[in-house]
């Protein structure tokens, strides 16, 4: 399946691109703040998100893993399809999002059209634990674990790719640079 796509842009409107790859051209959904930084007969490479149903196939395009990462979180939840999750990013940037979640806040997720009071309360329950475990095995870190973040962001990774990278350096790990070094193979 379709995992990542680099061509040129040769058309845009609205939420839809259509991306030229070897000859053939891709529907692709792209969050408006995102097409308004392409432009027509650009070179644009984006992590895809394939959804098919009933024969149709349907492309989510992402200029950053970590933002693919929480779409594939919104919609394991059970009432969230591709086009809330969609939705919810079109709101705010991933980070916003993981931190609305963390904190219970269902006012943010329920401006979407179709994600109700239940639904809201529902991502909340089933993801506060996922983005709370993450947060808290990167507090656990110990000493500068936001500045370790900070580096990372600095080397062009956004904060929820670089919390989700330094969960996974061991706790046998404890120079900053050996840290940012496992970090940088995970993220890779």
């Amino acid at each position: 399946m379709i995992g990542y796509l680099q061509g040129t842009i040769i058309f845009k409107e609205d939420s839809l691109i259509i991306l030229l790859v070897g000859g053939v051209g891709y529907r692709v959904f792209l969050l408006e703040r995102k097409i308004n930084a392409h432009a027509v007969h650009s070179e644009c490479s984006l992590f895809i998100f394939p959804y098919v149903r009933e024969g149709n196939v349907e492309l989510y395009g992402f200029d950053h893993h970590d933002d693919l990462h929480v779409f594939e979180r919104l919609i394991s939840v059970s009432g969230v399809g591709p086009k809330s999750a969609f939705a919810i990013l079109r709101l705010a940037s991933s980070d916003d999002i993981c931190i609305a979640i963390q904190r219970g806040d269902a006012d943010l997720l329920k401006k979407v059209s179709g994600v109700g009071n239940k639904t809201a309360q529902r991502i909340i329950i089933e993801l506060k634990n996922v983005f709370d475990r993450t947060r808290e095995e990167v507090g656990s870190v110990g000493m500068d674990s936001q500045d370790l973040v900070d580096a990372l962001v600095r080397l062009g990774y956004s904060r929820v790719a670089a919390r989700e990278a330094l969960s996974h350096v061991p706790a046998t790990v404890e120079t900053p640079s050996e840290r940012i070094r496992h970090a940088l193979k995970y993220i890779q």
